[in-house]
C-alpha cells in the first residue's frame, strides 16, 4: 500500500506548481489556507503531489459576455431625437439644409418660400373652416365660437370659471417628503 502512495505523489512545490500554472509561492500560500490538503504528502521533511487532474475544458457562461457589450448608436435620427437643447437640433437642422441645398437646383430652392406660404395659408383655411364649425355649448359664449371682440361680462366669466363634478369641494391634500 505505501508503495502505491509513493508511485501516486511524486512531484516537487515547483513541478506541481508549473503543472497547474501557478507559481512556487501561490502554492505555499494554498497550503498555508488548507486548500490542497489532499493533493501532497510529507516525505523525509519535503513535500511530494500527486499529479493534477486534467484542465476543465471551456465552457461558456450563462450569465451572458463578461466584456461590456459595444453601445449600438442611433444615426440617422433626427427629427424624433431627443435632444438635450435646442442648439443641438438647430445644429442638425442647419447640416440637413446645407446637404439639401448641395442636390436640389437653383430654381427650385427660390421656389420652396413660396410653396410654403401657400401650404401655411391652406392650414389657417383648414382651422378657420373647423372653429366656424364648432357647435355653441348650450348657448354660453365661448372663444370658439364666432363672437370675436367685446368685453365679456362677469357672469359670463365664471361660467367658465366653475365646472360641476360630483367629487364635492376638490381641495389640495398636503405632501409631506
Amino acid at each position: 500500500m505505501a508503495e502505491k502512495i509513493d508511485k501516486e505523489f511524486y512531484l516537487t512545490r515547483g513541478e506541481y506548481a508549473k503543472r497547474i500554472g501557478k507559481s512556487k509561492g501561490s502554492v505555499i500560500q494554498n497550503m498555508r489556507r488548507g486548500k490542497l490538503v489532499n493533493e501532497y504528502i510529507t516525505r523525509n521533511g519535503q513535500y511530494y503531489f500527486r499529479d493534477p487532474q486534467g484542465v476543465r475544458a471551456f465552457k461558456e457562461t450563462v450569465h451572458g459576455p463578461m466584456y461590456t457589450p459595444k453601445r449600438k448608436y442611433n444615426r440617422g435620427n433626427h427629427d424624433k431625437a431627443n435632444y438635450p437643447n435646442s442648439a443641438f437640433r438647430e445644429h442638425n437642422e442647419m447640416k440637413r439644409l446645407a446637404a439639401i441645398q448641395y442636390k436640389v437646383p437653383k430654381e427650385i430652392q427660390d421656389k420652396i418660400p413660396k410653396a410654403i406660404e401657400r401650404i401655411d395659408q391652406e392650414l389657417k383655411q383648414q382651422n378657420s373652416k373647423a372653429i366656424m364649425n364648432t357647435p355653441t355649448d348650450a348657448g354660453l359664449k365661448s372663444p370658439f365660437n364666432r363672437c370675436y371682440g367685446g368685453m365679456l361680462s362677469q357672469k359670463e366669466m365664471q361660467q367658465w370659471d366653475y365646472k360641476p363634478t360630483n367629487r364635492g369641494y376638490d381641495k389640495k391634500k398636503k405632501f409631506y417628503y
